[in-house]
């Protein structure tokens, strides 16, 4: 712990940052991107994404780390993430990205319907054949070939049932 005490030390004392703004970035790291058996790097890592979530200076980030040793870049992780609207009409999906990185930008987005079928498009819209549910996967990269992914089931109804003639009789 003695070397993230420095790196505390050193980013609480830069110009701009304050004793409080240094802890919310390590207990922001501590709650979302810590976990049991981190490396010193990725603990880095992980209190530089919280920096840049809580959009604080990322630079400042990566110079304190690297006067304790380790060397980090300012640029976050990909979390891929979409919504989905669905047509009774036509069995079409609308599908939008809404994938975040912090400090970065997601460059290539692979989707996977679920039906044998993928695109590219970061807001791509799919026709399935049949009504039924499918596992779409959106993987997401960003500029340094970070990726995340993310899996949901999406029900693709079937059109509505057909209304017939009705006659009606006096």
């Amino acid at each position: 712990s003695g070397v993230f005490n420095k790196a505390f030390y050193l980013i609480a004392t830069s110009p701009g940052w304050t004793t409080r703004m240094a802890f919310d970035v390590f207990v922001k790291a501590n709650q979302v991107y810590w976990v049991p058996g981190s490396t010193f790097v990725q603990g880095a890592e992980g209190a530089r994404d919280a920096a840049l979530d809580l959009g604080y200076n990322c630079t400042d980030v990566r110079d304190a780390f690297a006067a304790v040793g380790i060397t980090i870049d300012c640029v976050g992780t990909p979390t891929a993430n979409f919504t989905f609207t669905t047509s009774h009409l036509n069995r079409t999906v609308v599908f939008t990205d809404t994938s975040t990185c912090p400090g970065c930008t997601i460059t290539n987005w692979d989707w996977d319907f679920g039906d044998g079928n993928t695109s590219t498009q970061q807001n791509p819209t799919h026709t399935y054949a049949a009504d039924g549910t499918y596992t779409v996967t959106l993987t997401v990269t960003n500029s340094t070939s970070d990726t995340d992914i993310k899996s949901q089931d999406v029900t693709v109804p079937g059109p509505p049932p057909s209304v017939g003639n009705t006659e009606i009789f006096s």
